[in-house]
């Protein structure tokens, strides 16, 4: 403190911190540290929440699909800091990204073969 003002360190080798009592994570930045880079996703104490349509470490794996229409709209990503940004479609549907019409279209997927 100088002056009756307390500044909280800020850089990559003692941390990016915030707060009254710098006990946070500054914003953008994650870890017990908080050096580590929160990419895509909000800062909370010193956890990053993934924004959605991203996954991963500092929520910097983006979901397949993209992150405006994960998965093409037809399945649900693993998404979350501990996510890996994979696809799992609905039925109907396949591929990486949930974007292939499965043969039989939606609602006869694999035309009731399988």
């Amino acid at each position: 403190c100088i002056d009756g003002k307390c500044t909280c360190h800020l850089g990559d080798q003692s941390g990016h911190w915030t707060g009254e009592s710098c006990d946070a994570c500054a914003d953008g930045y994650h870890g017990t540290e908080c050096a580590d880079i929160c990419q895509s996703g909000t800062t909370v104490g010193q956890q990053c929440r993934c924004d959605a349509g991203w996954a991963g470490f500092g929520c910097a794996v983006e979901c397949a699909g993209g992150s405006a229409v994960p998965c093409s709209g037809h399945g649900s990503c693993d998404s979350g800091s501990t996510g890996t940004g994979s696809c799992v479609c609905s039925e109907g549907y396949a591929g990486t990204a949930c974007a292939t019409v499965c043969p039989g279209g939606v609602t006869t997927p694999r035309s009731g073969h399988g």
